[in-house]
């Protein structure tokens, strides 16, 4: 029984390992959660390794991938999720953000503290 009970406390502490997000060289997580208020509205973005990022939007969640930017970092919705609809675009740079959904446009968005 003592052998069980080792033997599944490791694959335990093996899971929750592999599961902890990747580290940058100097040891600071990549994944991190940002909120974001623009006016009375706001968004959710976890911000995930390998370019990619899940958005949460009055109830839905949208998986972004980032493309290339000018200035700052922009991420678009993943192919295999896009209709006309439920397209956004989400723009960012240090604490501000523009966020687009469909056709609505919400500007001067900011990190939440």
């Amino acid at each position: 029984m003592k052998m069980n009970l080792a033997t599944c406390s490791l694959s335990v502490i093996a899971l929750v390992g592999c599961s902890q997000p990747k580290m940058d060289g100097d040891g600071s997580n990549k994944s991190h959660l940002v909120r974001y208020l623009c006016g009375d509205d706001g968004f959710s973005v976890l911000y995930l390794p390998d370019k990619k990022a899940l958005l949460e939007f009055r109830d839905e969640t949208f998986q972004l991938i980032q493309v290339p930017s000018g200035s700052g970092i922009k991420y678009i919705t993943d192919d295999r999720d896009f209709t006309f609809t439920t397209a956004v675009t989400l723009y960012s740079k240090g604490e501000e953000a523009i966020f687009e959904f469909g056709r609505a446009v919400f500007a001067d968005c900011r990190i939440k503290l």
